[in-house]
C-alpha cells in the first residue's frame, strides 16, 4: 500500500486495512524517511528542515497515533520506529536530517515510557548508513568527506544494502 505518512487520514486508511486483513493488529514498523539535507546557510535550508520533520517526525508520530487505539484493543503489542546513528551524532551539511532523527530518538523515548504500562513498547532502531536509492548520491562509489565521515563510524567499516537486505553478516562494500 502506497501512503503519504505526513497525512493523518493516511495513516488511519492504512490502520484500517491492515485490521481489515488480518482481523486484528499488535504491532507496527514506522519506517518512512527522506535525508534532503542542504548546508545551514543555503537558502533552501528551512524548507528542507520542514520536509524533514515532517516526514521522519510527523509521519512516525501520525503512524503511532492511527495504530494506537488498534493495539489498545488487542491487549498491547509493539511499535519500531527507524530512527539513525545520524540522529545520534552530527554529519555535515545533514543538519536538517540529523535533527529530525534526533526527534525520532526522542519520541521514542518518551512514548515508550508513557505506553509501557499498557504493554504496549516502542522501540526504535538506528541503522548506520545504509545504500538504497535515497542514499546513492551521498554514499556513491567514490570518496567523498560525508563518505569518509559515515565510513569512521562503523566499526568493520561496511555499509547496509537495502537491496539484498544483507547488512554486517552478507556480501560487503566498503564505504
Amino acid at each position: 500500500m502506497v501512503c503519504d505518512v505526513t497525512d493523518e487520514n493516511s495513516n488511519e486508511v492504512a490502520v484500517a486495512a491492515a485490521l481489515g486483513r488480518f482481523g486484528r493488529l499488535t504491532g507496527a514498523a514506522l519506517n518512512a524517511g527522506i535525508a534532503w539535507s542542504t548546508k545551514i546557510d543555503d537558502p533552501t535550508g528551512l524548507a528542507s528542515l520542514k520536509r524533514n520533520l515532517d516526514v521522519n517526525v510527523l509521519g512516525v508520530a501520525l503512524g503511532l497515533r492511527a495504530a494506537l487505539s488498534a493495539l489498545r484493543i488487542a491487549g498491547g503489542g509493539a511499535f519500531t520506529a527507524t530512527a539513525s546513528t545520524s540522529g545520534i551524532a552530527g554529519d555535515p551539511t545533514h543538519w536538517q536530517y540529523n535533527a529530525a532523527k534526533g526527534a525520532v530518538v526522542n519520541l521514542v523515548r518518551s512514548v515508550a515510557v508513557e505506553l509501557a504500562p499498557e504493554n504496549i513498547r516502542f522501540n526504535a532502531v538506528a541503522p548506520g548508513p545504509t545504500e538504497t536509492g535515497m542514499t546513492a548520491g551521498l554514499l556513491g562509489d567514490g570518496p567523498n568527506p560525508v563518505s569518509e565521515l559515515l565510513r569512521m563510524r562503523i566499526p568493520l567499516h561496511y555499509r547496509g544494502h537495502s537491496a539484498s537486505g544483507r547488512g554486517s553478516h552478507g556480501k560487503h562494500r566498503t564505504v
